[in-house]
């Protein structure tokens, strides 16, 4: 597995564990969950179970992990005021609140994004150094003098 696999791998992972730390409305939650009807799990790139849990989650008013409030609220921004049953003025202000929660999302994440970047870069070098200490079945260049 290269880096940038093991990195979207544990990057994930380190999302579905980690609680979202910022403060979602009853509209957000409300809209969110009514986005959420228009969308499909492949559409949300989520699988059958996942996309259940989602909605489970966010219907039970638990606190979302940062996967899935990344899913819902990036699904909430690509769902129309029409779609949503909303005038203009109160979806522009729940447009506004995904804004504002992205913005809390990714200074969330940018801590753990680059604490990864450092580890799978120290992981690697060590598997290089290892490989050529390791001789990685190369024999020793002879030269004649």
């Amino acid at each position: 597995m290269n880096i940038a696999n093991k990195f979207d791998a544990e990057f994930r992972r380190l999302l579905l564990e980690k609680e979202f730390e910022g403060t979602t409305s009853e509209m957000w939650k409300t809209k969110a969950l009514d986005a959420l009807s228009h969308a499909t799990p492949m559409g949300t790139g989520l699988t059958g179970t996942q996309f259940k849990s989602l909605v489970k989650s966010i219907e039970s008013e638990a606190a979302l992990n940062c996967y899935d409030f990344a899913i819902a609220n990036n699904n909430l921004e690509n769902i129309s005021a029409h779609q949503l049953g909303m005038t203009l003025s109160g979806y522009c202000n729940l447009i506004e609140e995904t804004g504002f929660l992205s913005l809390a999302w990714k200074a969330q994440t940018d801590g753990m994004r680059g604490e990864l970047i450092r580890q799978l870069e120290i992981e690697d070098k060590a598997a290089a150094l290892k490989s050529l200490q390791s001789g990685n079945g190369l024999k020793a260049i002879k030269s004649d003098a």
